[in-house]
């Protein structure tokens, strides 16, 4: 039996961080599908699950060796407001850190799991056999889902190497929140496409990762050719626009599961309010669409892709490039920013199909 029962999708540093003003082992949040706020509920007790990772603890000792070393970076990030260099270890343990958040949590174990499930109802559809079985009777499950998870997009996270990074302020009176869920991938260039719009992929250009570390801190990841940031300095940007400040929250709300965290009792009723919000912008299904193969008209494509949200704000602190402007009719959802990293990521596979 696992001594480390209670396994934790959310760092608890990273929610001590958002603790309760009053409290600071507690932390208010409020229940999206009960409508229900708690005061001061226990941080130890939050976003977490027996054996979340399985039993044998090798996942739960993989994250909590990644978390050990990322709680000392965002704590001196948090102390004098700057970035690790580029290079560096502590940069590299800052986004493996924050990557892990787009496979970890129960969102995204239940996202992979609706993935995978949707697109067999599709496409068993073109089989004689399988054709006979009714699939949205049955899903296909994993026995340790938040493992195969892990597991399967473990070394993912190197593709957003080529991401420049920047710190995001908050110099006004409402608090930023977190999630459940609290990655954020957020893509403007992709959103605003008239066909098939969603927020891409790791690898889409125009890709930007949102991340909170505090009330008064967020982490941008960001892709440098298609946006430009207003920095005060080498690497961070002051927020004064309370909507810039609502929509980062707004984000956070729809990305969430089940829970909002936050850590002024005073602002209760503005977290109702913006989980109101984020219930009418929350799409959460998977499209799995027929199209004709461009190089082979006589063929069909499955072409499948997830939709959160198609939620498109603008903030006052990003502006696109005149470069990104001039092609954003050109991007479509194969348009990848690295071509390194795609001949990385073609070369990984290729090498796993010559070992089977």
């Amino acid at each position: 039996m696992a001594e480390k029962k209670r396994q934790h999708y959310i760092s608890q540093f990273l929610l001590r961080s958002f603790s309760s003003t009053t409290n600071p082992k507690g932390i208010h949040l409020f229940q999206k599908t009960t409508e229900r706020e708690i005061e001061n509920a226990p941080i130890k007790s939050q976003a977490q699950k027996n054996y979340f990772y399985g039993k044998d603890e090798v996942f739960e000792d993989y994250l909590g060796h990644s978390e050990s070393r990322a709680s000392n970076i965002i704590k001196f990030v948090k102390g004098n407001g700057n970035l690790p260099k580029i290079g560096t270890k502590d940069y590299s343990f800052l986004l493996h850190f924050v990557m892990m958040y787009a496979f970890r949590t129960k969102a995204s174990v239940a996202n992979t799991e609706e993935k995978i499930n949707s697109g067999i109802q599709k496409f068993t559809q073109f089989d004689k056999k399988l054709s006979k079985i009714d699939f949205s009777k049955y899903r296909v499950l994993h026995p340790e889902p938040a493992a195969f998870n892990l597991a399967y997009n473990m070394d993912n996270w190197v593709i957003t190497a080529d991401l420049s990074l920047g710190l995001l302020k908050n110099e006004t009176t409402t608090d930023f929140i977190i999630s459940d869920n609290p990655f954020l991938q957020f893509n403007p260039i992709q959103l605003s496409r008239k066909k098939f719009p969603n927020n891409g992929g790791l690898l889409s250009t125009g890709l930007i990762i949102f991340f909170p570390i505090s009330p008064k801190l967020y982490l941008i990841y960001y892709d440098k050719w298609a946006y430009i940031l207003n920095f005060e300095n080498e690497s961070s940007v002051s927020i004064t626009d309370d909507y810039d400040i609502h929509n980062l929250n707004l984000l956070q709300a729809i990305s969430g599961e089940e829970t909002i965290y936050f850590s002024s009792k005073k602002k209760a009723q503005y977290i109702k309010n913006l989980a109101d919000e984020a219930f009418w912008h929350k799409k959460d299904k998977y499209v799995n669409d027929e199209v004709v193969d461009t190089a082979n008209p006589d063929k069909k494509l499955l072409l499948s892709y997830y939709i959160e949200h198609l939620y498109n704000p603008e903030f006052t602190f990003l502006k696109v490039t005149d470069a990104a402007r001039n092609e954003k009719d050109n991007i479509g959802m194969n348009s990848y920013r690295n071509k390194e990293i795609v001949e990385w990521m073609e070369m990984d596979k290729s090498k796993l199909k010559s070992n089977t």
